[in-house]
């Protein structure tokens, strides 16, 4: 059985190592962390991840582009974020995501990560 590769976008350091603890944990699988924009579309031009846990804001801007090509690509994303809604047209990518707003329970995000994961392996 393939290890399910996931893709964590976070740029605030403690929450991306909080987020791969809780992922590790859970044997979720192993995990790619990207704090850009610039760095997940580079990563994302010679990979594909089986699921991906995004903040809408990485250090160098919105990750619009970056959740597109998710869509594009029929990967399940969750949004991890402190945004707790849609205010711009652009942001509408992101409701094709599941939300778990920051802060949250660890215990939320990782339920979110193994729906998908269950769903991906059926």
């Amino acid at each position: 059985m393939r290890t399910p590769n996931i893709l964590l976008l976070e740029d605030e350091a403690l929450i991306a190592l909080d987020v791969e603890t809780m992922l590790t944990e859970i044997k979720a699988g192993s995990v790619t962390s990207i704090a850009s924009c610039a760095d997940a579309l580079k990563w994302l031009a010679h990979n594909t991840p089986d699921i991906a846990i995004i903040d809408i804001f990485l250090r160098d801007g919105e990750c619009i582009e970056v959740a597109n090509i998710l869509v594009e690509r029929d990967v399940p994303f969750v949004v991890h974020s402190a945004r707790r809604k849609v205010t711009h047209n652009s942001h509408r990518i992101f409701l094709k995501g599941v939300w778990i707003p920051k802060p949250a329970l660890p215990n939320n995000l990782a339920q979110a990560v193994k729906a998908h994961l269950n769903t991906a392996a059926v």
